[in-house]
């Protein structure tokens, strides 16, 4: 597709950064097909004529925001917050969300305004996450109705059905996106691998047998907070994918496709 934009055009102008420094040592570089035009296509069509200018870009002041949007602690958003915090409660996401913007918490949370979903073709980090944390789910939901111990021959048999339960998880939760072409389909196949490797490696490192105590389990607990002189109960929560127990070693497991 690249050399295809190229094949007709008069000029061409291709911009990229270098790090500070000249680019010694550093983590940007040009695009690999920057570097095929200086180097391969340039002997090929003498034709081409060939410049690389370097420009410098300076900040000459510091630029101060200032955020035009502020929603001021009226005795009615009071009580939303604290209808919310001794209702529904704070979970992590939540937590993360005030933490990373404090209004997006407020428009989410308290007024109830949504983000307009985007459709995209591709499976991006969330879904990807999704897919395998919903499979997990789906395999401890089947197999402790058996037997909540699992042993060797449960991880292997397990290991069997990855592909088959990844694609129905796929068609009841993310349909609309196709999953059998493109980086779509070697996504798919990332996704059995990590799991593969997963119950693969839980045999090598002899964690079987393992007895699942609980699995998707919802935790709350209370916590009496002061908010301006009074006293209120504070709903914290959480859910836990999974409570294990190997001999008398209880775990919390926690399940992370992405940076931990």
């Amino acid at each position: 597709h690249f050399f295809r934009l190229l094949q007709r055009a008069k000029k061409i102008d291709l911009l990229y950064l270098q790090p500070s420094g000249g680019g010694v040592g550093g983590g940007n570089e040009p695009s690999r097909f920057i570097l095929q035009i200086e180097n391969e296509l340039l002997k090929a069509n003498p034709n081409i004529t060939f410049s690389k200018p370097d420009a410098e870009i300076t900040s000459t002041e510091t630029l101060e925001v200032d955020s035009s949007i502020v929603i001021p602690k009226s005795d009615e958003i009071i009580q939303k917050l604290t209808k919310y915090l001794t209702e529904k409660g704070l979970y992590p996401s939540n937590i993360n969300d005030y933490l990373g913007c404090s209004l997006r918490f407020y428009f989410k949370k308290i007024a109830n305004l949504s983000q307009r979903e985007l459709v995209d073709e591709k499976v991006g980090a969330d879904i990807f996450g999704n897919w395998l944390h919903k499979t997990l789910e789906e395999i401890d939901a089947d197999f402790t109705q058996k037997s909540t111990i699992y042993t060797n021959e449960t991880a292997e048999q397990i290991i069997t059905e990855i592909p088959a339960r990844l694609d129905k998880i796929y068609a009841d939760n993310f349909a609309g996106i196709v999953i059998d072409r493109g980086v779509n389909f070697i996504l798919k196949k990332v996704a059995i691998r990590v799991l593969t490797n997963f119950f693969k490696e839980q045999i090598k490192q002899g964690v079987f047998p393992m007895e699942v105590l609980s699995y998707e389990t919802r935790l709350n607990t209370e916590v009496m907070v002061d908010v301006n002189g009074e006293k209120i109960p504070v709903k914290i929560a959480g859910i836990i994918d999974r409570i294990e127990r190997k001999d008398d070693l209880i775990s919390v497991v926690d399940y992370k496709t992405g940076m931990v």
